[in-house]
């Protein structure tokens, strides 16, 4: 009798992981084209509230299924910033938030700072003091690099990414403007 006994879940779990394998690929190559300076930034003005929004709809069926509460407090306003760039860092962040919200996530968007908390509980000092470097793995077991390209891109443009414990969880604040 062989090991798998559920191939339907196993190929599940191979599907998974490929794409788990696949993203942090796109993620090291990205990063490296940024670190070559052959990603130069191209800014435009870029509406905040919107580009969440985008980056949220395809969420919406984990969210579903995970049964997580998603509010939003997003005032309008703008930022001159590269789209494709912007776009990979912010989803990057909310993603990240999705993966560890136990029940809750927050994401506002004021005086251009973007804030986005969820109560995946406090990470320790040890994974807290490491949050944002390339592959580390922390508690958990998470080696991604995706909070690292994250605050490369945000800092590319001359902003602040940051992180802190807070009310049991995780919130993530990037700040627009020098």
């Amino acid at each position: 009798m062989g090991v798998i006994t559920d191939y339907s879940q196993a190929g599940r779990m191979i599907v998974s992981q490929t794409e788990r394998m696949s993203k942090l690929i796109e993620d090291i190559l990205y990063l490296s084209k940024m670190e070559s300076g052959t990603e130069p930034l191209k800014c435009e003005p870029i509406e905040m509230a919107s580009l969440v929004q985008d980056i949220l709809m395809p969420l919406e069926g984990i969210v579903n299924r995970r049964n997580l509460s998603v509010s939003l407090e997003l005032d309008e306003g703008y930022v001159n910033g590269d789209p494709e760039k912007l776009e990979h860092a912010v989803a990057n962040l909310i993603t990240n938030s999705v993966k560890y919200a136990c029940s809750q996530i927050e994401i506002s968007w004021k005086n251009q700072v973007l804030s986005i908390w969820n109560d995946g509980g406090e990470l320790s000092t040890e994974d807290f003091s490491h949050m944002f470097e390339r592959f580390h793995t922390g508690q958990n077991g998470s080696s991604g690099i995706g909070l690292a390209l994250s605050k490369e891109i945000v800092e590319m443009h001359g902003w602040k990414l940051s992180a802190k414990n807070d009310r049991h969880g995780i919130c993530l604040s990037m700040v627009c403007h020098s």
